[in-house]
C-alpha cells in the first residue's frame, strides 16, 4: 500500500473537505481525516491510502494516492 498526504494552504480556517466521495468511489482507496479543528499552510489534515494486488509496482500504486489526494481540497 501507499499513502499521500492531504495538506492544507491557508491559515486559520475551519476546515471543510471538498473532493472525499469523489475519491473514496476508486477501488482499494480509503481516507484518514485527522480531526484538526483549524488550519494552517502545509498543516498534513490527513491521508489517502491506496492499496494494490500483490504483483503491482509500488511507484503505480504510490502515484495514484498521490493524484487522489490532489483531489481533495480544503476551503
Amino acid at each position: 500500500g501507499a499513502s499521500a498526504v492531504i495538506l492544507a494552504h491557508e491559515d486559520n480556517k475551519v476546515p471543510v473537505y471538498i473532493g472525499i466521495d469523489e475519491v473514496l468511489k476508486n477501488k482499494n482507496t480509503d481516507i484518514r481525516i485527522f480531526g484538526k479543528l483549524v488550519t494552517r499552510k502545509y498543516r498534513r489534515m490527513g491521508v489517502v491510502l491506496t492499496y494494490g494486488n500483490t504483483n503491482e509496482d509500488v511507484q503505480t500504486v504510490k502515484q495514484i494516492a498521490i493524484d487522489l489526494a490532489t483531489k481533495i481540497k480544503l476551503r
